[in-house]
């Protein structure tokens, strides 16, 4: 799949300038092909991992981590234990070279520097010499709460020879085993039945809590790019030489040139493959036919049900139909050479390109209503 005539348009953008025209999860795919390492610095939390996922669809779709092993991180908002454990965990993976995706409000909290957290983490390990009551101090100094029963993130329970601890980050948690001043056994156990399931090796606890002073990630950040979206606007202060990724055409409101980058966009109105231009979804068939003439076709979808529905809607339009369109894997439609795909995965929107229309279910389907699931406590479940 060659990009190139996107990126050529949007490479070598000057500091503080803008690239205007990205529209859907293009910004994504511009992210995606960064060489430099850069913070993006999205409006909401919910924004800011829409697009970090949007970011590895592309980066899977490229076959980016065999091409370089820098990483992308989400750094979330700081929001309860479980939270600010990912929070510490984005900072001590982080190394020189990866990128991050955070929100203006993560971004304005402040972070464990590098020094703190190698002073605080803990790695615990069996065998390992350690006090039980040296790990209770550095569980509370850490954040972590001493409860009898260990149901929820951040807490841990000690009782004789054994600790069940829960750390902030991981899904289960874990039961480790004394033997006097050493650690003899870890295991993860069940919160349900509170028994222990599987033999653990070792495992990493960090902090349940934001620090007390901290550091700003701008701090620990090198030679990278900063990129913010049109929906943040000034005074908000970004780091000098930050660049304007913008939803809207290279036209402004008012009729005058913008100063800027045009993206390249193509719109999708009018040709026929948007839910609300259509009477039926089998007229999606006869659309998606005209357009592969002249286009690659990429349509991403969340299921292997969702797939095999387009392919039937593709074969079996009445008047029309006999769009053949195979399912092929994300790490490999680059190298597909037919016109028409569908693949899995999850990506946010779709967006058009010279050459390449890449569909997801927002646009054939309409966008489904948004919703949060209500975290269940697992305290109700005992």
């Amino acid at each position: 799949m060659d990009f190139s005539l996107f990126s050529d348009r949007v490479k070598n953008i000057s500091p503080s300038s803008r690239i205007y025209n990205l529209s859907g999860s293009s910004r994504a795919l511009f992210l995606a092909l960064q060489d430099k390492p850069f913070i993006m610095i999205e409006h909401t939390e919910e924004t800011a991992e829409e697009l970090y996922k949007d970011i590895l669809f592309f980066r899977s779709v490229l076959n980016a981590s065999r091409i370089t092993p820098r990483n992308i991180l989400f750094l979330p908002e700081p929001n309860g234990t479980e939270s600010c454990g990912h929070r510490a965990e984005v900072i001590y993976n982080f190394k020189e070279g990866d990128s991050i995706i955070t929100s203006k409000d993560a971004l304005n909290a402040k972070v464990w520097s590098h020094e703190e957290l190698k002073d605080n983490v803990l790695q615990l390990k069996a065998p390992f010499e350690m006090s039980r009551d040296v790990l209770e101090q550095k569980l509370l100094n850490l954040g972590y709460k001493r409860v009898s029963i260990v149901v929820e993130h951040a807490e841990f329970s000690r009782r004789g020879w054994l600790f069940d601890i829960f750390p902030s980050t991981h899904e289960s948690p874990f039961r480790v085993e004394f033997f006097g001043d050493t650690i003899d056994k870890i295991r993860t156990f069940d919160i349900n039945t509170q028994k222990s399931v599987k033999d653990a090796g070792e495992f990493v606890i960090l902090p349940a809590s934001e620090p007390l002073e901290g550091t700003d990630i701008f701090s620990m950040a090198g030679d990278i790019d900063y990129f913010f979206p049109d929906s943040i606007h000034p005074p908000y202060a970004f780091p000098e030489g930050a660049i304007m990724l913008s939803r809207f055409s290279f036209t402004t409101a008012q009729g005058g040139e913008a100063e800027g980058v045009d993206a390249g966009l193509l719109s999708m109105a009018g040709c026929g493959i948007l839910h609300n231009e259509r009477k039926s979804i089998y007229e999606f068939s006869d659309a998606i036919k005209k357009i592969s003439r002249e286009n690659r076709i990429i349509i991403v979808v969340s299921s292997t049900g969702q797939a095999e529905r387009i392919k039937d809607v593709l074969m079996s339009a009445p008047g029309g139909g006999d769009v053949v369109a195979p399912v092929v894997e994300k790490e490999e439609i680059s190298e597909y050479k037919g016109s028409i795909s569908i693949t899995i995965g999850e990506l946010s929107s779709g967006f058009f390109l010279p050459g390449l229309l890449i569909l997801t279910e927002k646009e054939i389907f309409g966008e489904r209503p948004a919703f949060r699931s209500i975290k269940k406590s697992k305290v109700s479940e005992l």
